[in-house]
């Protein structure tokens, strides 16, 4: 039994079924798709896919297909996609939530030669919101819901106003005000920070604390692939040129009926007001709105 829900731009499935029973349903899902897992982290619910290439958008027509077999290496890995899906305890008994997040990279060149592309490399590309929609549908049928009844669920969430804005506070801190009681803006915070590469290293939902890094895997490697170091930096907002390690932030959602905020602290829990606080919270809200 599961049914797809929608706030902003970001959907989730709630499942009726244990959470140990719903960890194995989503390995055998990904693995059935044609994905590799990498990340399998149970304590606290997230399970991340390798890259897999995305052949989708590259033409086959007949040319194409005759001479693929002897120039394969001219079109071979045009994009990729990876996922990462994070399991929380759903607010209703006997329910866990799952959560998907999209990450995308595609082949651009760093200069032309007549036109013609050369010394390709890999970057990243935003988030793709249906790309995530689709992969929940597909996953409703793996855990038994009917296919016209997963037609209608996706239907029934096909729009939703915005539910995130940026304010000032009397204190003259920037904040985010989520429209969701702390519950629902506790996992959708978790899947926004999914969303935008962010490592979270620990969290404390008593407190309502992201302990939060942005150091992911996948940009290491596409970086010893070749990766710009210019994107990388762009990425990277927070990171001073001196750094060695990316800074710390911890991300505090907080209950204030019948909305709840979002604020930045610092490592040592202090507010912080620097430009890399607001930049967190914008990307947070693209997400979230």
């Amino acid at each position: 039994d599961a049914r797809l829900m929608r706030a902003g731009s970001e959907r989730w499935l709630v499942v009726k079924a244990p959470q140990e029973a719903a960890w194995n349903t989503l390995r055998e899902f990904w693995t059935k798709n044609g994905f590799v897992v990498a990340i399998e982290q149970p304590a606290i619910g997230i399970m991340e896919t390798d890259w897999a290439e995305n052949r989708a958008a590259v033409p086959q027509d007949f040319i194409q297909r005759f001479t693929s077999k002897y120039v394969s290496f001219l079109n071979d890995t045009y994009k990729r996609d990876k996922f990462r899906s994070r399991i929380e305890r759903g607010s209703e008994p006997g329910t866990v939530e799952i959560y998907i997040s999209h990450r995308g990279a595609q082949q651009i060149p760093t200069k032309y030669t007549q036109g013609a592309g050369e010394d390709w490399v890999w970057a990243a590309t935003p988030p793709n919101p249906e790309l995530e929609a689709e992969m929940l549908g597909r996953l409703m049928l793996a855990f038994g819901t009917p296919p016209a009844k997963a037609e209608q669920s996706i239907a029934a969430v096909a729009g939703a106003p915005d539910r995130a804005r940026i304010e000032k506070g009397s204190d003259g801190m920037t904040r985010l005000v989520v429209d969701e009681a702390f519950d629902r803006a506790w996992r959708r915070v978790g899947l926004a920070l999914d969303r935008t590469g962010f490592t979270v290293v620990d969290r404390d939902r008593s407190k309502g604390l992201y302990f939060v890094r942005y150091a992911n895997p996948e940009i290491t490697k596409l970086k010893e692939e070749g990766w710009l170091s210019g994107v990388v930096s762009k990425l990277q907002f927070w990171k001073s040129d001196s750094a060695d390690k990316p800074e710390q932030y911890r991300v505090v959602v907080t209950q204030a009926d019948p909305s709840s905020l979002v604020t930045v602290q610092d490592p040592a829990g202090a507010p912080d007001r620097s430009a890399s606080g607001d930049k967190i919270l914008a990307l947070l809200k693209d997400q979230l709105k």
